[in-house]
């Protein structure tokens, strides 16, 4: 299983669901704005996986990065997790320094950088490895 907590308010969260196939186990927390929409492609997909929404309606800096680290700390600190692959997926540079998790809690957090493309769904990983996941608009 992975856990994905995701930054919503800057990756395109449709886009990044289609960049991959992803397991029925798999969790997912959405942190965002109260105004953001889904299409019902988001909402087709979720109907069947475990989700989390946490949003809010202050717009104050940095206020979902907050969020999204208070969560990071929790799942962390649950022993269930312990096996668990965790990817933050957020294109702000305060998570590029995720290292620190594996000397306080023994464990590996992965940074996906996700570029809110048209046509190309990449990440960039704590390594500074570009990884492309999927052309999502690829002819099969």
């Amino acid at each position: 299983m992975s856990i994905y907590l995701i930054d919503i308010e800057n990756v395109n969260l449709e886009l990044f669901l289609k960049s991959k196939n992803f397991e029925k186990t798999d969790k997912f927390y959405l942190v965002g704005n109260s105004n953001l929409k889904f299409s019902m492609f988001v909402l087709e997909f979720f109907e069947d996986i475990e989700y989390k929404i946490y949003h809010f309606n202050d717009a104050e800096k940095n206020y979902a990065d907050k969020i999204l680290f208070t969560i990071l700390g929790s799942i962390l600190n649950r022993p269930e997790y312990v096996n668990d692959k965790i990817y933050m997926v957020s294109n702000d540079n305060i998570f590029e320094e995720l290292k620190y998790t594996e000397n306080l809690f023994k464990k590996k957090v992965i940074n996906l950088k996700f570029l809110n493309s048209t046509s190309k769904a990449l990440v960039k990983t704590n390594n500074d490895e570009n990884l492309e996941i999927k052309n999502i608009y690829e002819k099969k």
